[in-house]
């Protein structure tokens, strides 16, 4: 088990429907780009400007949950959780290089982007996260 996946799990627990499963879990951040952070900002306002969370992809939603960024990974904190029908989520589309990657959700048309680090280790599944839920979100391939 990584590191943060008791906590999600135990989060997930509370708030999962009958029939519902968890297929893939990461931990994501919204945060500006990163030609952003290198030419205007240094890295205090960088990591001020930073919102971190962990997400869920379950058979039938994607699970976002707020929580805080400290200075060497998420805490673990529920600071609200948010739920997002699979169906209404459009396509994701991935970018980015190497460790540094971004996916872009369209949810009824708006664009929602989060970065994602593939390798992070405090999440089991990362990179399957990364991988996988484009695929899922544009064959919507659900129970439900």
């Amino acid at each position: 088990m990584a590191k943060h996946d008791d906590f999600i799990d135990g989060e997930l627990a509370g708030i999962l429907e009958d029939g519902e499963t968890v297929l893939h879990k990461a931990h994501i951040i919204k945060a500006p780009g990163i030609l952003m952070q290198a030419l205007l900002m240094g890295p205090l306002l960088s990591f001020l400007m930073t919102k971190a969370y962990f997400a869920a992809w379950t058979n039938k939603r994607l699970i976002i949950i707020t929580t805080k960024k400290g200075f060497f990974g998420p805490k673990n904190l529920n600071l609200g959780v948010e739920s997002i029908p699979a169906g209404d989520i459009q396509e994701v589309k991935t970018s980015g290089l190497l460790n540094n990657r971004s996916m872009t959700f369209v949810i009824d048309g708006k664009k929602r982007t989060w970065r994602i680090a593939p390798w992070y280790k405090g999440v089991t599944g990362q990179g399957d996260f990364f991988k996988q839920v484009p695929a899922l979100a544009s064959g919507k391939q659900l129970n439900a």
